[in-house]
């Protein structure tokens, strides 16, 4: 009681699904085009790499303050199409501002609102398929959801690594890192033409009784009370163990293909492939960074000269 309940029936046609299907891979898309572009614009303003690091920081540190409220206002929200346009225009307009950044706090600020950006559009997708989805199309809907977004992550490091090429620095390696950030500020901006021609399909159809919300207050989940859920915090912490090694694939692979001399078109087949094996389970990511660290640690014990004198007979 008090709260809104999802029909059980859900609805018959999946026309929301797959719009919210192909919102997702645009919006992850153009996420995973921009965060190691990044990377590659503070090394061209000469950050090192305690710089680029909290900078990375910065992507999750505002929405893990914001993740309760914005929640919330999905639950009560009669129709969720703003706060996926919300998401999407945000990732765009925090895009953008990296494209126009000419030093280091714009980049930051402009990547804090790409993070807030992908918190929003989270939320909204998720909260979409709790409420338009039956009950035994959950596995379907959240299967299909998390599909676009490894198919966006995938997809995006390519597009970025084939448009940048080889160059990184001099002054066409920063006018085509500019160019590749306008390139995914346009892809999560074309996510709203989808959704304004989807129509009233992400609205709730049954608007929210007054006296439904009444109670909300009272039975509204608190941080404290989660944690109490069994086996909640292994849940959460390896979600954050999983996030955080993704994160860190994203800012530091292109910071140490840069160093060693790697071409971004390069450093973009390694981060596709974790994405493309995120579609076989969570695990398969997690084998796949740990692969690469391993192995780019072991390079390093690798001498790189040619070797000298004559091989014997």
């Amino acid at each position: 009681m008090g709260q809104k309940t999802r029909t059980p029936a859900g609805r018959s046609s999946l026309t929301w699904l797959w719009c919210l299907t192909l919102a997702a891979v645009l919006v992850m898309g153009a996420i995973s085009l921009v965060r190691p572009m990044t990377t590659y614009k503070l090394l061209a303003l000469d950050a090192g790499g305690f710089t680029i690091g909290w900078i990375g920081a910065l992507y999750s540190l505002l929405p893990l303050f914001c993740i309760f409220y914005l929640g919330g206002r999905a639950q009560r929200a009669p129709s969720l199409k703003p706060l996926l346009i919300g998401g999407s225009v945000t990732v765009a307009a925090g895009s953008a501002l990296l494209a126009v950044s000419g030093n280091i706090p714009m980049v930051a600020l402009g990547t804090v609102v790409v993070g807030m950006g992908q918190l929003i559009f989270a939320i909204a997708g998720q909260a979409t398929i709790a409420r338009f989805a039956a009950n035994n199309q959950l596995d379907l809907a959240f299967g299909w959801f998390t599909a676009g977004f490894s198919t966006g992550q995938m997809l995006g490091p390519i597009a970025g690594g084939v448009m940048l090429g080889e160059a990184t620095t001099g002054a066409a390696g920063h006018a085509d890192i500019d160019v590749t950030l306008w390139v995914g500020a346009a892809a999560a901006g074309a996510v709203l033409i989808i959704l304004l021609a989807a129509g009233r399909i992400f609205r709730a159809p049954v608007p929210v009784a007054k006296e439904e919300t009444t109670k909300e207050p009272e039975s509204k989940p608190r941080l404290l009370q989660l944690l109490k859920v069994p086996k909640m915090p292994s849940y959460i912490l390896a979600s954050v163990a999983l996030l955080a090694m993704v994160d860190m694939l994203m800012t530091f692979l292109p910071l140490l293909g840069e160093a060693a001399g790697v071409s971004p078109f390069w450093i973009g087949i390694p981060l596709a492939a974790g994405a493309l094996a995120g579609l076989w389970g969570p695990a398969a990511p997690i084998w796949l960074a740990c692969s690469l660290v391993l192995g780019s640690g072991a390079q390093q014990l690798v001498p790189q000269g040619k070797p000298q004198g004559k091989p014997p007979d």
